[in-house]
């Protein structure tokens, strides 16, 4: 079953869409005149780093929870390998990027690596919201 068919990730699009505008609106607020663009490229490079590693993450569990049912642990197996391998490149994008830091604006930094904070806390809240108990039915 795909990430995006399943409904129980939808609120963390959301969540993670909402960051978008909320953050693009912050750095506009918080950065100087001169520097809203820039401010705004590099905030969105992070946004959309953070969504897919947590992507890459939420696959990766998704993959993890369904191994036991799997008619294929082979193939199941190679996506998560793929998955691990994606996962440790976004980390190594992540850490290149802030070991170079030439001229990443401060609030562009903190609100979006702010992503992989909000998205998983909001989204969780909404989730919770939504998801059936663990009850008869």
């Amino acid at each position: 079953m795909s990430l995006l068919k399943n409904s129980q990730f939808r609120p963390f699009l959301w969540s993670a869409l909402i960051w978008l505008i909320i953050g693009l609106v912050l750095v506009s607020l918080i950065s100087s005149p001169q520097g809203r663009g820039s401010a705004g490229a590099w905030f969105f490079l992070f946004w959309l780093l953070g969504v897919a590693d947590l992507s890459t993450i939420a696959a990766l569990v998704f993959s993890i929870v369904y191994w036991e049912g799997a008619p294929d642990k082979a193939r199941l197996g190679l996506r998560m390998g793929l998955l691990g391998i994606l996962k440790v490149a976004l980390l190594l994008i992540f850490g290149g990027i802030l070991f170079l830091r030439h001229g990443i604006p401060t609030s562009s930094l903190l609100v979006g690596l702010g992503t992989l904070i909000v998205v998983p806390i909001f989204g969780g809240l909404a989730w919770s919201f939504q998801a059936k108990t663990g009850g008869a039915n």
